[in-house]
This record gives structure tokens, C-alpha cells and sequence, in this order.
């Protein structure tokens, strides 16, 4: 999802320093790009464990819907300027085709 603390900036670069090809696929679920939540919820980051107590408004899913669409452009962007074929995609559905149907219609897998 390239959601990092510390930025996805460094671990592109190097990666892209040491010549791979790099193809760039963040994978969202339907609940990070559309959330339905409202009310009272706590929410788990389930790489680390950190949690956070919150009140899910229209307003607040308007504006993490902003922020998510900003953070997906700055990585397209940060990909597009060094040569980096970014896609993104949702995991709904089943992986393999994820894989296929995603990764054939941008033409990184034949």
C-alpha cells in the first residue's frame, strides 16, 4: 500500500539506484478508498500495532478521501518523474486476478 511511516521516497530510490526494474502496484482495499464508517471507532494499525481513537464524520471521510488522493498522486508522480510504472489497484476480488487482469491491462505482464 506503500502507506510508511518514514515515506516511500528511500526505498524507491534505492531500489531504482541498484537498476531493477521497478514496478510500483499499490493494492488498497475497497474500505481505504470508499470507508463507510461513522460514530466512535478505534482504529489498529496492524503493521505496529499504534491505535487512535475517532469520531468518523462525512466531513472527516471528505477529508481522508483528500489526503488519500493527494498521498496516491504524490506517489504516482514521485514514480512518474524517474521512470517507474505505477498502478493502483483494489484487492477486491480474488489475488490471482489482481495479478493477471491488473498487471496485463498496464502491459507489465503479457
Amino acid at each position: 500500500d506503500f502507506f510508511f511511516k518514514e515515506g516511500f521516497e528511500a526505498g524507491l530510490r534505492r531500489l531504482i539506484s541498484d537498476l531493477y526494474d521497478v514496478y510500483a502496484v499499490q493494492v488498497l482495499c475497497p474500505q481505504e478508498l470508499a470507508p463507510e464508517f461513522t460514530g466512535d471507532l478505534r482504529l489498529v494499525d496492524l503493521e505496529d500495532a499504534d491505535a487512535a481513537e475517532v469520531t468518523i464524520s462525512a466531513a472527516l471521510v471528505d477529508y481522508y478521501k483528500r489526503n488519500l488522493a493527494a498521498y496516491c498522486d504524490e506517489l504516482k508522480d514521485f514514480c512518474r518523474r524517474r521512470g517507474v510504472t505505477y498502478v493502483l489497484t483494489d484487492s477486491a476480488g480474488k489475488p490471482e486476478a489482481l495479478v493477471l487482469n491488473t498487471l496485463r491491462r498496464y502491459g507489465l505482464l503479457r
